[in-house]
């Protein structure tokens, strides 16, 4: 069964990016706050902040403390996304197929800041803290006794807020333009989470392969929001194709088996998040160590540590965090 990665610090299904990347023009010598080029500027990755954080928030590594850096944004996440199956496959009644209902969750916090280097905003910083909270769910369908379906459906909600600290007369400015509230702003938003996963999950022995392959969407709206400068809408997808190894080792702590393995993982970026990413795709790996309870602990089969390093061209990462399964 999926495992339901809490994996670093208190963090799932988190959402927002807010990763302004910075302007392409040459900043002019003193540009109107409510100029073009002021708007481009901080417009540019708004629409997307959703979706980039939900990147980090489940399809990227595992759940837990991020640490990243892309085109001169620092950010900080915590996070975790999990994933349960409700007790034994069921007979669906035809055709020998076979679901399991699966819960899925997440809950996080976010900040990323923005250092402007060049254009008109350059000597400027922005910041954008997030929290969120997800919740979803579908059923898993086996096709065949390693061959399994999952159609789900999440809604995100996340809550944002802009604080805008001005270094130059420009940002001075654009703090003050009543010319609609560009900066140091608040925003409440609502993703939409249609996906698919195809699974293949074979055992040899103490070897456990799994081989993944899902699809998401994701469609952020605006409820409701402090400025009208910006739309907060967005449409993104991603296309991930994972690869997992676990193996139960010979050795033992205090009697509980040690099991380790690790992931490579490759996702196409479509969309909203290609456009804020500056990137069509992503690599992660990552490796685990864990102890199986046998049945010592409540639910709980297996705990240990994980970490991964996510990277593309323009951005790259790491999480350290928890890893464990539970079964229902």
């Amino acid at each position: 069964m999926p495992r339901p990665s809490f994996r670093a610090w208190p963090s799932p299904l988190l959402a927002l990016v807010l990763c302004l990347a910075g302007g392409e023009r040459p900043a002019a010598a003193q540009p109107d706050p409510s100029s073009q080029d002021v708007r481009d500027q901080l417009d540019q990755v708004v629409g997307n902040r959703v979706e980039a954080t939900a990147l980090l928030g489940g399809q990227v590594p595992q759940g837990g403390l991020f640490g990243w850096g892309f085109n001169d944004v620092d950010a900080g996440v915590l996070k975790y996304p999990w994933g349960v199956e409700l007790g034994a496959p069921r007979p669906l009644g035809t055709g020998g197929l076979t679901w399991t209902p699966v819960l899925l969750g997440s809950v996080g916090f976010a900040y990323f800041t923005n250092r402007f280097r060049d254009g008109p905003l350059e000597g400027n910083e922005s910041t954008y803290t997030t929290y969120s909270l997800g919740l979803g769910g579908g059923p898993r369908i086996g096709l065949l006794p390693d061959l399994s379906v999952l159609p789900s459906f999440s809604l995100l909600y996340a809550y944002t807020e802009n604080d805008f600290d001005a270094g130059t007369d420009v940002g001075q400015r654009v703090e003050q333009s009543v010319n609609g509230r560009l900066v140091n702003w608040h925003t409440h938003t609502l993703t939409f989470i249609p996906s698919f996963e195809l699974r293949y999950r074979p055992t040899f022995g103490p070897v456990t392969l799994t081989l993944t392959s899902s699809y998401s969407y994701f469609a952020t709206i605006p409820v409701a929001r402090s400025t009208d400068a910006y739309s907060f809408t967005s449409e993104s997808q991603i296309w991930s194709n994972r690869i997992d190894v676990d193996v139960v080792t010979p050795w033992a702590i205090a009697g509980w088996p040690l099991v380790v393995g690790g992931f490579f993982n490759r996702g196409e970026l479509f969309g909203g998040l290609r456009q804020s990413l500056k990137s069509d795709h992503f690599y992660a790996t990552g490796a685990h160590v864990s102890l199986d309870p046998k049945g010592r602990l409540w639910k709980l089969t297996r705990i240990g540590l994980a970490g991964s390093y996510f990277w593309s061209d323009s951005f790259s990462g790491w999480t350290l965090g928890l890893d464990w399964d539970v079964t229902f």
